[in-house]
């Protein structure tokens, strides 16, 4: 069922005129995939250098930035995408961050839950 959902969330998100990354694109499908509690237990948060490694990686940095920023965050981001070429300006726009602050202000909370750190 969760790759069927997963399947399903290409068929109505918007792709930037074929220009998004594909990481964002298939972490989108796997944040939906997520959040419908369908994660397969294999899946684990994880930080890195690339935000936009796609797939489960990408799926919890979204759902971090849906928590942080409010419901419909993620939605907004695949909206700005629609009849527009890619643009990494989007997450800045719908968060007042640039996307690479955002990825290392979520390795931080990873870091900081590991370490036994409450984050507020």
């Amino acid at each position: 069922m969760g790759v069927l959902t997963h399947e399903v969330v290409h068929c109505y998100q918007y792709d930037a005129l074929g220009t998004c990354p594909g990481g964002l694109i298939e972490g989108i499908a796997d944040y939906v995939r997520l959040c419908a509690g369908l994660a397969p237990p294999h899946w684990r948060k994880a930080g890195g250098e690339k935000w936009d490694a796609g797939y489960d990686r990408t799926a919890y940095f979204l759902a971090w930035l849906e928590e942080r920023y409010g419901d419909g965050t993620v939605q907004e981001l695949n909206a700005r995408m629609l009849g527009v070429e890619y643009d990494e300006k989007i997450f800045k726009r719908t968060t007042g961050r640039p996307v690479r602050k955002l990825w290392r202000l979520y390795c931080e909370s990873l870091e900081e839950k590991r370490d036994g750190i409450v984050v507020a």
